[in-house]
């Protein structure tokens, strides 16, 4: 049960941007009432620290359960719980967190943020991570080639399944669970790829790795493993870079290599991005990495320029 409201205290609607005004200092403690959700209030406390509670009749008497300071707790999440545990107090009783500062629950973001339209990650830095640049130089390119010929009678479909991510940079589940239905001529119609469905277009030697397999009905892999693929290939892979001396290399560093080979060749971001199936320019762009030939090159050609106008008289 909601308790009646106080016609002598101020009321507002309490909002972050009521939370972070500069309020009058009293000697005592004061609320502030929100104008939306009875029960729903701001104590402003003597030394200037603000608290948001929720106000409760139980068993004929008041309980006031403080969730947190504003500077702590977010306006939106506040009220989500302030509305849940008034929710609660109303169908079973005293809620069964008597003092909520506890770390709000999924539900407490999903109705705060939802509801106002907001992204819970406003104002978090984003994790950098580690920025792995790793390319396949054309001599590295050449023995991982190499590798793969002298393996290809005993692992036909390990082999298949490194040359066909080499060739085409595409993700390696998305040719272990590709099925005969999505291949299309010169085209891979994913349905259910990372990102969702897209058209994978496939080069003629990638193409022609797949004509090396006996087409079957439409819902069959492609790549009929009798054993779990992905530990199949883990597994390979680990022995075959070992055998091409490329110890360092990830079998995801083929993927990037495919897209930064596709950016030297001067294809745009939006292109790359097609060819790598994200949705994201952003996400497409940390693959564009140039390897650093390529940069004293391009360095070269530029000042040469720059020399020939600055000193053509």
């Amino acid at each position: 049960m909601v308790p009646k409201r106080r016609m002598s205290a101020r009321r507002a609607l309490l909002d972050g941007n009521f939370a972070r005004r500069e309020l009058p200092l009293r000697e005592r403690e004061y609320c502030i009432w929100d104008t939306e959700l009875a029960g729903f209030g701001l104590r402003v406390r003597p030394s200037g620290n603000y608290f948001w509670f929720v106000r409760l009749r139980h068993r004929g008497k008041h309980r006031r359960i403080t969730l947190g300071r504003t500077d702590e707790l977010e306006a939106g999440l506040a009220r989500a719980q302030a509305r849940r545990i008034l929710a609660e107090a109303a169908l079973d009783g005293l809620p069964k967190r008597a003092v909520v500062k506890a770390t709000p629950t999924m539900t407490d973001f999903v109705e705060a943020y939802l509801s106002e339209h907001s992204n819970p990650f406003r104002g978090i830095k984003r994790n950098k991570g580690r920025k792995i640049e790793r390319f396949l130089s054309e001599d590295e390119m050449a023995r991982l080639g190499q590798a793969l010929a002298d393996a290809r009678e005993e692992k036909p479909l390990e082999v298949a399944v490194i040359s066909l991510l080499a060739l085409t940079g595409c993700r390696r589940g998305e040719f272990l669970n590709l099925k005969w239905g999505e291949v299309q001529g010169r085209k891979l119609k994913l349905t259910n790829s990372k990102t969702g469905p897209r058209i994978v277009w496939l080069g003629e030697q990638a193409r022609s790795v797949l004509d090396r397999f006996t087409r079957g009905p439409k819902h069959t892999r492609v790549l009929p493993f009798k054993v779990q693929p992905a530990s199949a290939v883990d597994w390979f892979w680990r022995g075959l870079r070992r055998k091409a001396g490329l110890d360092d290399v990830r079998l995801h560093d083929l993927r990037h290599n495919y897209a930064s080979l596709a950016a030297r060749s001067s294809e745009t971001l939006p292109m790359l991005a097609n060819l790598l199936g994200h949705k994201a320019i952003d996400t497409t762009a940390r693959y564009a990495h140039l390897d650093d030939a390529h940069i004293i090159t391009a360095v070269d050609a530029v000042g040469s320029e720059l020399e020939r106008q600055l000193f053509a008289g």
